[in-house]
């Protein structure tokens, strides 16, 4: 399951952990206020990461793994992403891509 996080304290997922939900992916570009401001319009992050925070306490054997979209706002922030997840023990990083290559007319 995927989620940008921003509303997991809103649901309770334990009936999905209880149907074997092994690793909970969210979609997090960065832990830069400013640039999540300009890339996650509409989305808090302080509250992204307290969900997560959450997230892991109540259910220690979910995984969590970070989902990132790396672009030329995001790139110069991987690094602290990075260090950010693996102090709270998320387990993958997933590391996307987006180019620009123009627009269909």
């Amino acid at each position: 399951m995927i989620t940008n996080g921003s509303m997991l304290d809103r649901h309770d997922i334990s009936l999905l952990v209880d149907c074997g939900l092994t690793e909970l992916q969210i979609s997090i570009d960065t832990v830069d206020p400013l640039v999540h401001e300009v890339t996650r319009v509409n989305t808090d992050l302080p509250m992204i990461l307290a969900n997560i925070s959450s997230i892991k306490a109540k259910y220690p054997n979910l995984d969590i793994a970070f989902s990132a979209v790396v672009n030329a706002l995001t790139i110069g922030g991987i690094e602290d992403l990075l260090e950010y997840g693996q102090s709270i023990g998320v387990a993958k990083f997933y590391l996307r891509e987006i180019a620009n290559r123009g627009h269909l007319e």
